[in-house]
């Protein structure tokens, strides 16, 4: 991963001025995928043309207005199952 060049010139500014070591290197810890977030209608969402770099502001409403649309998308509802009722005989 590269570093930006703020923090490889204050890492280095601190090295010279006070002898200070530079931090351990961590990993960055694995990510696990959610099962409630649909991935693919997450990945079109960031795609949508005109939401990034729009130079009118009627591109860019359109562009919010299909976002806002498509957002409850990319979650996945689990159907909610409710107990079978039996029905009761009757009493004779």
């Amino acid at each position: 991963m590269p570093i930006s060049s703020l923090p490889a010139a204050l890492l280095s500014q601190m090295t010279v001025i006070n002898n200070v070591p530079p931090p351990p290197l961590r990993n960055v810890p694995d990510l696990k995928m959610s099962k409630r977030i649909n991935y693919g209608q997450l990945n079109a969402l960031c795609h949508i043309r005109g939401l990034q770099y729009s130079r009118s502001s009627c591109t860019a409403l359109s562009a919010h207005n299909t976002f806002i649309k498509q957002y409850p998308k990319i979650f996945l509802h689990q159907k909610t199952r409710l107990p079978k009722l039996f029905k009761q005989e009757k009493q004779r």
